[in-house]
């Protein structure tokens, strides 16, 4: 599945994800609830080049400057609803011009009132830290893999020579995690926690084999035919660990060292001609076997895009997933230009729409505003490139970002 906005999406010359920071939203005087974005890049706070907003579905747009990727406005209609318009300006050294990542936020302040919006460019170098991994000889030819946040790396130490590395992250506060094996084989079998590392320019950390403890497994399984079923796990719900397993088995935290705020990720997708449907489900402990037998409807008819008279224009129906405990959440499209250096990603949550059995959404011309350009305006798209309806067990739009414990979301998408 691609994922934009809350999802990861693997583009030409970067990778956009999109992640939100929890936190209560009050103006800085206590007073009314603050709509607060903040732009980095590779984690880093970072302005971007071009933010508006607009308050309320039938407000103005103003433009907005960021302070180290902060960006803050009151909303003030009386619907609660805003929009944002993100523009994010990298260079394609293979086109050697400058492309555009655009996102699109519809949405209301009672659902999303706080984001973090990572803009992953590889292209650009900033890795301000380090973590520096010095292992005990135990470790030579073992497989191994270390996580600190979106951050992590495979690693094998071959010789005397090979029992120091260097970890590139980001400042900040995560656990950092390393699972390896002691058979010399590539399965892992051992885990090593360490909760909230502190990284700031660089860290040292002794490691050796007494600093682990088994890893334990499960099965995530499904009596469904034809569907892919697995799993994950957020440790301290912020860095994704994924060990290399035998076979179909599932890695568990054990209880001695599990934490509330660790959350085993279960999945099951299936893919028929074209078009994904899936779950994601959260939970803290898992039994020795979960069963994931429930899939969203695959009925849904495509949406339509229209350029008129160069005004775009979304079209769609509503979408049931058919699962009693779900309600969709919102609707993602990507449109993108023919050369690849200009791509939209909007996303309109339910709230922001309202209950309707059909939609309309026409791309917004912010042509009034003195730090627009035309060329983020998609007068040529003529088709989209992935479309998607989001499903969830909770009205909280947060927890897509910020998933808890018994939180699940489903999807169709194509």
């Amino acid at each position: 599945m691609k994922k934009f906005l809350f999802f990861v999406l693997i583009i030409s010359t970067a990778v956009l994800f999109v992640s939100c920071i929890p936190g209560q939203n009050v103006g800085d005087d206590g007073g009314p609830e603050q709509i607060v974005i903040n732009t980095l890049v590779n984690e880093i706070e970072t302005n971007v080049k071009f933010f508006a907003y607009k308050d309320g579905k039938s407000g103005d747009w103003n433009e907005l400057t960021g302070s180290l990727g902060r960006y803050a406005f009151t909303p003030e209609a009386e619907d609660g609803n805003y929009s944002v318009f993100v523009v994010y300006e990298y260079y394609n050294q293979y086109q050697n011009k400058y492309g555009y990542d655009i996102e699109i936020i519809n949405a209301n302040k009672d659902e999303l009132a706080t984001l973090n919006m990572n803009f992953e460019d590889w292209t650009v170098e900033t890795n301000p830290a380090t973590i520096n991994v010095n292992f005990s000889y135990d470790f030579l030819n073992n497989y191994t893999a270390m996580f600190y946040g979106i951050y992590h790396t495979f690693y094998t130490p071959s010789g005397n020579d090979d029992l120091s590395y260097e970890l590139p992250v980001v400042n900040g506060t995560k656990d950092f995690v390393i699972t390896t094996t002691t058979d010399y084989d590539l399965y892992h079998d051992s885990i090593y926690i360490d909760r909230d590392l502190e990284v700031s320019g660089e860290v040292t950390k002794n490691i050796s084999v007494s600093d682990f403890v088994t890893l334990e497994t499960f099965s995530a399984t499904s009596t469904l035919e034809g569907v892919n079923v697995w799993s994950e796990i957020l440790v301290g719900g912020e860095t994704l660990v994924f060990p290399y397993l035998e076979g179909y088995s599932s890695a568990k935290i054990p209880n001695s060292i599990l934490d509330s705020s660790d959350l085993h990720i279960l999945v099951i997708s299936e893919n028929e001609s074209d078009l994904y449907t899936g779950i994601y489900k959260y939970k803290n402990s898992v039994n020795s076997t979960e069963y994931m037998n429930t899939l969203p409807s695959s009925t849904w008819a495509e949406p339509v895009l229209t350029n008129d008279s160069n005004v775009v224009s979304l079209s769609w129906n509503n979408y049931d997933s058919g699962i009693s405990t779900h309600e969709t959440r919102a609707y993602q499209f990507e449109v993108q230009s023919s050369d690849y250096l200009r791509k939209w990603y909007i996303t309109n949550t339910t709230g922001w729409l309202g209950s309707s059995n059909s939609y309309n959404y026409n791309m917004p011309d912010l042509s009034s505003l003195s730090g627009w350009q035309d060329i983020w305006y998609p007068e040529n798209v003529t088709e989209f490139s992935f479309f998607s309806a989001i499903t969830s067990n909770n009205s909280n739009f947060d927890l897509y970002f910020n998933p808890i414990d018994g939180y699940e979301y489903g999807y169709i998408s194509k």
